[in-house]
């Protein structure tokens, strides 16, 4: 009883089930960095990084449409059928709808529009699906029951800037996702690198609409719950984007690695090996020490063989 007195009163709550929204927010801050940590040694096992080491294979539309309902399924159940939440002023109902609208298109609208993809293994589905769960439960709980606003909330600049950057990163996010459908024709395999759109300046332009869509729902909600979602996402979503930067950054210098030279390490003044990269814990500019060799039939151009000596 003191314990929970003491968290009461540190949180600045006043009863035990707002304790444990509070709790949940800050242990998702805790899961993300932890998450963070690991995927700095271990590739995150989706799509072209599937691995059976991760448990059998699931459908990816399957996958796709089981992990991500309950974040449609626990808000919806709350909001229509719960009994002990309190009537929703109009700034809660924009702010539920936000979140609810990314996970209609997430759950019910996406699986079904994937053009073939890899399986999904079993442990990556099974936490993403206790996860959905997990959020789903947190941030409509705090939004249809204890969240309270000004009746002027939604012409408060936070309210007008969370909401500008939400419907700007939904669209980067949606557009995107329309271009890696079309990236690959009907019975083609393999890797490309996609191009238009936000992918002119960044390398996975769907992950930055979806970091965008969370940061600015966190500034409209204005709650710690909101925030440790967004922070959450960036966490996971920047390393799943830097694994794919790796790999976007292999094939190009696969693809021309017989007429463009590599770049050269500024740190130690070697030749940086793009293969590296293939390897998540050794990032520029730690890069290879390497031995220039000339290219057989090309005069002036050079590749370069790695060796062990610069870690």
């Amino acid at each position: 009883m003191f314990s929970q007195s003491m968290f009461r009163f540190v949180l600045g709550v006043d009863n035990e089930s707002e304790l444990l929204l509070e709790s949940l927010s800050w242990f998702m801050f805790l899961m993300g960095g932890c998450a963070f940590l690991v995927m700095r040694f271990v590739n995150m096992p989706y799509g072209r990084f599937a691995s059976r080491k991760f448990g059998f294979p699931v459908n990816v539309k399957v996958a796709w449409f089981i992990q991500e309902f309950p974040s449609l399924a626990v808000p919806v159940y709350l909001v229509f059928f719960s009994t002990d939440i309190r009537p929703l002023q109009l700034s809660n109902q924009l702010l539920l709808g936000m979140f609810i609208c990314h996970y209609i298109h997430r759950s019910l609208m996406f699986p079904f529009l994937i053009r073939g993809g890899k399986a999904t293994p079993f442990i990556p589905f099974a936490c993403a699906f206790i996860f959905c769960i997990y959020n789903g439960y947190l941030q409509a709980r705090y939004l249809s029951k204890y969240a309270v606003y000004p009746s002027d909330w939604i012409t408060d600049p936070r309210f007008l800037t969370g909401f500008t950057l939400w419907l700007f990163g939904l669209s980067v996010n949606l557009h995107s996702d329309h271009i890696l459908r079309k990236l690959r024709k009907p019975g083609e395999t393999g890797y490309k690198i996609p191009q238009g759109g936000m992918f002119e300046y960044v390398s996975c332009a769907n992950f930055l609409g979806e970091i965008m869509e969370w940061f600015g729902f966190a500034i409209a909600c204005w709650s710690l719950q909101s925030a440790s979602f967004a922070g959450f996402g960036f966490l996971i979503l920047s390393s799943r984007a830097a694994q794919h930067h790796r790999l976007a950054a292999l094939l190009l210098m696969r693809r021309h690695r017989q007429r463009t030279p590599l770049r050269t390490c500024k740190r130690r003044g070697t030749v940086f090996d793009a293969e590296r990269w293939l390897h998540p814990r050794l990032d520029w500019p730690h890069c290879v020490t390497a031995v220039k060799r000339p290219v057989s039939g090309q005069s002036g151009n050079k590749i370069f063989q790695r060796t062990s000596e610069c870690r």
